[in-house]
């Protein structure tokens, strides 16, 4: 937002705090449910950083056993030109809770007493104007837009302590850990799907692996007739195997009538042993 589009909201803003406004600019504005999220939502956009302010909520009037009570909303102006101002807001979305405040006003006074305006901000029907206390401001908010219906009139603010800035550093150091927090558990909860992305994968490919070893089994039981996997072999046999892998098949093949002439002689001992053996 440029300097002059600045200036022309805030000029805006400030036909709104006339209380001459024109007839248009004072109807009622539609009835509806307005909730304290709504109401948060709208002056977090409004008064947001980007415009030259700092939105806080629930703002303490100290810290630890100092703090006794809280303003719903505090803003500030950050623009020195523009007076750096403290706002303070008590949101009311129920006239319940408005009469109970309206009996006790001096309750706000702790966190009031630092602030240059004060303001209630209430749903529409919450309050009546005639009820608002005489240096208290009056908005309404109908879900879309606030309402100014009495303008807060200019306090004489003490100067902010220690404690209260605590109170008003408090949150946003509470919530800029909040949203470390989320990052950092958002960061490991990547990490954690990386890891069991990758450990998906390995079992996948060690299933694949298996499953290719197993039907590698099936084919050779198929043309072989042996069943390796329940087979357990003498280690004459694994030597066999082994022999028969590795050996050359032209240097076999030139061998082959010495070891036929071998088996031929191993026959022969053999039947001359039977002879013997059968002639006792």
């Amino acid at each position: 937002m440029s300097q002059l589009q600045f200036d022309d909201v805030a000029a805006q803003a400030l036909d709104a705090l006339d209380p001459g406004a024109p007839a248009a600019a004072q109807a009622s504005f539609p009835t509806g449910k307005v909730t304290t999220p709504m109401v948060n939502a709208h002056m977090a956009a409004t008064y947001s950083e980007a415009n030259g302010y700092a939105c806080l909520f629930e703002v303490a009037n100290g810290t630890g056993s100092n703090a006794s009570r809280a303003a719903d909303i505090v803003v500030l102006n950050l623009w020195p030109s523009r007076g750096m101002d403290f706002n303070g807001y008590e949101v009311k979305t129920a006239r319940s809770d408005w009469l109970r405040e309206l009996k006790q006003p001096e309750k706000a006074w702790p966190v009031m007493q630092y602030m240059d305006r004060w303001w209630l901000l209430a749903a529409p029907g919450v309050a009546k104007l005639d009820e608002i206390p005489s240096n208290w401001g009056f908005m309404e908010f109908n879900g879309v837009k606030c309402r100014v219906l009495k303008p807060a009139p200019k306090l004489e603010p003490k100067a902010v302590t220690k404690t209260f800035l605590g109170a008003l550093l408090r949150k946003p150091v509470r919530d800029v850990e909040g949203m470390v927090k989320r990052a950092t558990e958002a960061a490991l909860s990547r990490v954690d799907r990386t890891v069991e992305e990758r450990i998906a994968g390995e079992m996948r490919r060690r299933g694949e692996k298996h499953q290719e070893l197993v039907d590698k089994l099936a084919k050779l039981q198929e043309a072989t007739g042996i069943d390796l996997l329940g087979w357990q072999p003498e280690e004459s046999q694994v030597h066999a195997i082994k022999f028969a892998l590795q050996a050359d098949p032209m240097s076999s093949w030139r061998g082959l009538p010495g070891a036929v002439r071998n088996v031929e002689q191993a026959l022969e001992a053999l039947r001359d042993l039977q002879g013997k053996v059968g002639g006792e």
